[in-house]
């Protein structure tokens, strides 16, 4: 092969030096192509994440609210229900007063009745979910009826079952005749309500903490949280 004169290894060298242009511009736009999609993973990853997280908050809303709702049911079913038959028919025997009935279980029955409803509009969001999770909006449906809250924790007294026990036999004796049932076990469950709203608030701020501003629900998280 005939070497190559002056001019024409100029050209040559030009031609390399484009050539590795090329290849160093190529392997540049491939490090940023590399680079986005590594970002934009790191994103879709954090957003998983987060996603994730709020999900598993609010089924920790739902199964803690079955868990208060189930104590509740035990509360009518095994102790306001019986004790309400024996306290208003004549054959009370000195149980409990209709007044110290009333002291001792204060709101649980509309309170009950209340948490059924909520209960069921919280799954409902829920179960809606990849969609729209509006919880904050389920709150606002229903915070005007927790304000009867504020009357049952004035009233409430977490001794006054053990008092009644103390100083009338009969109430002591019927648990005595009802061997499933104790008196600290209802004293256990009457405080629930009482711990209920702090709790709200606690998985509220965590909601929030874990919704985007853009979300449909996160000003509806925080007029719940105002509420509450």
């Amino acid at each position: 092969m005939k070497p190559l004169d002056t001019d024409g290894e100029e050209v040559w060298k030009k031609f390399m030096d484009a050539v590795l242009f090329v290849q160093k511009c190529l392997k540049a736009k491939k490090m940023l192509w590399m680079a986005h999609e590594l970002a934009k993973k790191f994103r879709e990853d954090k957003e998983y994440l987060t996603e994730r997280n709020r999900v598993r908050v609010l089924q920790e809303v739902v199964s803690t609210e079955t868990s208060f709702v189930n104590g509740l049911n035990s509360i009518m079913v095994d102790y306001h229900a019986p004790l309400q038959k024996l306290v208003f028919q004549e054959s009370n025997a000195g149980i409990l007063t209709p007044e110290e009935f009333n002291q001792l279980f204060g709101q649980i029955a509309p309170i009950h009745s209340f948490h059924l409803t909520f209960l069921e509009l919280m799954k409902r969001e829920v179960d809606n979910w990849p969609g729209p999770v509006q919880m904050g909006l389920a709150f606002n449906k229903c915070y005007q009826f927790l304000k009867i809250y504020a009357d049952h924790i004035k009233s409430f007294d977490s001794g006054y079952a053990t008092t009644l026990a103390v100083n009338k036999p009969a109430f002591a004796n019927w648990f005595t005749h009802n061997p499933n049932l104790s008196l600290n076990d209802l004293n256990s469950k009457l405080i629930t309500p009482v711990q209920r709203i702090p709790r709200y608030e606690l998985l509220l701020r965590e909601i929030i903490k874990l919704t985007d501003p853009d979300y449909v629900d996160f000003n509806d998280l925080h007029t719940a949280m105002a509420h509450i």
